[in-house]
């Protein structure tokens, strides 16, 4: 994926290249895991966090943010998801309205890790940004 790129087709992004070979969703540990985690990060706390289970070895892995500025300096390999351009500014129920705003984008590529999952692992912060006042819409969309 390049800088600018934003996974829209999350369907696509999971399934195997046949050019590039395997998935590019496998996990990369030495030992079998017990479950195949899906992680989400909301908000730059959460895509922090998320990031670290990318770089541990998980690969369904996906950030959702409203500000580009905090997801340039994160992997680019990881499936991103941007609902916004200028972040919240700290304002949670901006955050809410944006996540709102992109309930069915949000659950489209929830449901497709999912389908390469079994679990669904939420991080978010909850310092007044995106995470809090998006992460609990983003819990919600998810138990759906």
């Amino acid at each position: 994926m390049s800088q600018d790129t934003f996974v829209d087709d999350f369907d696509s992004f999971i399934e195997p290249d046949t050019q590039t070979g395997p998935r590019l969703l496998e996990d990369r540990f030495d030992e079998e895991t017990a479950f195949q985690f899906v992680i989400a990060g909301i908000g730059q706390c959460g895509n922090n966090l998320a990031a670290s289970f990318w770089q541990t070895g998980y690969r369904r892995v996906l950030l959702i943010n409203t500000a580009l500025t905090d997801l340039d300096p994160l992997p680019k390999e990881i499936a991103r998801l941007l609902i916004g351009k200028q972040g919240a500014g700290k304002n949670p129920e901006e955050a809410r309205e944006r996540v709102l705003a992109a309930k069915t984008k949000i659950r489209s590529a929830l449901s497709s890790l999912y389908q390469k999952g079994n679990k669904i692992v939420l991080c978010m912060g909850l310092g007044g940004g995106t995470g809090s006042g998006g992460g609990p819409e983003t819990v919600r969309i998810a138990k759906e």
